[in-house]
């Protein structure tokens, strides 16, 4: 039996960080920022992207296009939410 496991990847609150850590334990990998170098290894190990922005007009996040240049599938919204 497989296991979902997530692997984030961003700037992420630190509090909240560490209240899912606790929660998720093992099946949550922080990756931090990705910078050039570390995209291609976040890429890799992922098999769905999902991003929910957090920004209210986000209309065309850019950065949905690079997991769909690698066939990569994507979750996420047609524009931003304001939730936080």
């Amino acid at each position: 039996m497989s296991s979902i496991r997530g692997v984030l990847a961003g700037d992420a609150d630190r509090a909240a960080l560490e209240s899912l850590k606790e929660e998720l334990g093992e099946y949550l990998d922080y990756r931090g920022l990705c910078t050039t170098a570390r995209k291609a290894l976040f890429l890799r190990d992922i098999d769905v992207f999902v991003f929910f922005p957090t920004y209210l007009n986000e209309t065309q996040p850019t950065m949905l296009f690079e997991p769909m240049a690698h066939g990569i599938p994507v979750i996420s919204y047609d524009k931003g939410s304001a939730a936080r």
